[in-house]
């Protein structure tokens, strides 16, 4: 009687540690999933901006001067890029995801200059 309750308990402990190889697993795999898109929204997204060569009125927290990107006002700073009005601009940015949690008064992504592939 003695030996069928070590083989139950035999079985049991082989059963737990197939469940908790397969939980681990999961998690591992889980983890590795969150780390590549984490990864891929700090690598951001490549966009071309055409950038008008004049600035437009605009409101914002305040009353502004802005941008003209793609036929549309753009509030937001394009970090390593300085404009100068007059000149037309074809770039490339890179578009990042901001961390949460994102203040009110900015937008949810940041935008670094790539190339300035065109200044007439």
């Amino acid at each position: 009687m003695q030996k069928n309750h070590i083989i139950i308990a035999l079985a049991a402990l082989v059963v737990v540690s197939v469940v908790v190889a397969v939980l681990a697993l999961v998690v591992f795999k889980d983890n590795e999933q969150n780390q590549e898109s984490t990864n891929a929204d700090q690598q951001g997204d490549i966009l071309t901006f055409q950038i008008e060569p004049y600035l437009e009125d605009c409101v914002g927290v305040a009353p502004q001067k802005c941008m003209v990107v793609n036929n549309e006002l753009f509030y937001d700073q394009i970090e390593g890029f300085e404009y100068q009005e007059g000149t037309e601009y074809t770039i490339t940015v890179r578009q990042v995801t901001r961390e949460e949690p994102v203040p009110q008064d900015v937008g949810i992504y940041t935008y670094e200059l790539v190339e300035i592939l065109e200044e007439k």
